[in-house]
């Protein structure tokens, strides 16, 4: 079980994995049609969150119309803001050691990675009526 563990950390930090310089990420990125997957749960409290409860999102739904925005980056950290088309949420992010990004805005964490010349960002909204899990493959606008 230990060898198992150890093989995934490495995998997940090859060397191959294309890197985020977070400069890189200032503009718009808006999500690619057909290219979300995950699930929610629960009750929204938002117009952002329409859904019914165990909703899951396919990879052959309509284009959730989010946006990220970055406004400002130094080489490992950025500001910006997650947008949906009622409103946007600040958020900053840090580039890590592995080339991959984490970031938050008031109520979601998010992941991101480099897919060639997109990006995939990961999010998770916890809470205790509603949770949302997703991934989504953004392209520069």
């Amino acid at each position: 079980m230990i060898a198992v563990t150890a093989l995934i950390a490495v995998a997940g930090c090859s060397s191959d994995t294309p890197k985020i310089d977070a400069r890189d990420l200032i503009g718009e990125w808006a999500v690619v049609e057909g290219a979300s997957v995950g699930a929610r749960s629960g009750t929204p409290r938002d117009a952002d969150h329409a859904t019914e409860s165990g909703d899951f999102i396919l990879p052959n739904a309509p284009a959730i119309d989010w946006t990220l925005r970055v406004m400002e980056a130094d080489e490992r950290g950025f500001i910006g803001e997650w947008c949906s088309p009622a409103q946007c949420k600040s958020l900053a992010g840090a580039v890590r050691r592995d080339g991959t990004a984490i970031m938050a805005d008031e109520d979601s964490v998010f992941a991101l990675s480099r897919d060639g010349d997109a990006l995939e960002l990961c999010l998770m909204t916890p809470g205790e009526s509603f949770q949302v899990v997703a991934c989504h493959l953004l392209r520069s606008r």
